[in-house]
């Protein structure tokens, strides 16, 4: 064994592999239907010894997540000998080869985007007030996560507008499935004062979702503002309306709407169109 600093050059024609954080990837290793050699799998770190995955079919590595999968062809009676990788995440980028004596038969540069190791669904919301909503945060290789780091230091946590929710008043819900952390906040009776930026964060990971609470507006109102736009004039579209009270900017509307919105968001704010 030897130490590797340049990978690209010691492998240049590494296949290159953009993986979903969260998802799994085979890593093919075709052999010859008559090739005896012992096949060994290793992953490549910088400035350190290669890590044995496996040689033959004994597994040298205590994750889990790292599989052999065996295929045989059904045309030539070619051996695969795939590396099989679960539950991806950013820790499992970098090279890994497929060995047999001298020779190499594979070998695979693989990148985890990061973006997609935990969400919020909805990621964008609004909701009328005094109704009830849920965000769901999700959340993909937790269990290797948990087995390098003490679990009580990992727990999911909410925020809004960057301040720590207090979990006393909300309703939390844990489970997990299909390879996947689900942590569910629920708000009851939402007021205005609910809206605002919530952040899941998980560990060194985090996401966002934005909420606006509001009054309900009529299907009038909506198609009012939606198709009905006065050149030379800033009329307010249905976003503004349900963000009027919190902007400092004066909106121009219809006279015909001012009627309906009076005591429902912030009239104060509102300056009246003339035909």
């Amino acid at each position: 064994m030897f130490q590797l600093t340049n990978f690209h050059f010691e492998y240049p024609n590494a296949e290159f592999l953009l993986a979903t954080c969260g998802s799994s990837i085979q890593l093919k290793c075709p052999m010859g239907a008559d090739n005896t050699s012992v096949t060994a799998w290793f992953r490549l770190f910088d400035n350190a010894y290669p890590q044995p995955l496996f040689l033959g079919d004994k597994q040298l590595t205590d994750d889990e997540r790292f599989m052999l999968r065996i295929q045989i062809g059904m045309r030539d009676n070619t051996v695969h000998r795939n590396l099989e990788i679960s539950q991806l995440y950013k820790g499992d980028e970098g090279y890994y080869i497929c060995k047999a004596a001298k020779h190499i038969y594979a070998s695979f540069n693989v990148t985890v985007r990061t973006s997609s190791c935990i969400d919020i669904v909805p990621s964008s919301t609004y909701v009328t007030i005094g109704d009830t909503f849920r965000l769901t945060c999700r959340i993909w290789g937790v269990e290797f996560i948990r087995s390098i780091f003490h679990p009580h230091s990992l727990n999911i946590q909410w925020y809004r507008n960057e301040h720590l929710l207090n979990m006393t008043t909300r309703t939390t819900q844990y489970s997990t499935r299909d390879s996947k952390t689900h942590d569910t906040l629920v708000i009851n009776n939402a007021h205005q004062t609910d809206s605002g930026i919530y952040k899941c964060k998980y560990g060194w990971w985090n996401t966002t979702a934005h909420v606006t609470v509001a009054y309900k507006m009529s299907d009038a109102i909506r198609n009012e503002i939606t198709y009905k736009r006065p050149l030379g004039f800033k009329v307010a579209n249905l976003l503004n309306i349900f963000e009027t009270c919190s902007s400092r900017e004066p909106q121009y509307i219809p006279r015909t709407i001012k009627t309906e919105l009076r005591d429902k968001t912030c009239p104060s704010k509102f300056h009246v169109y003339k035909y």
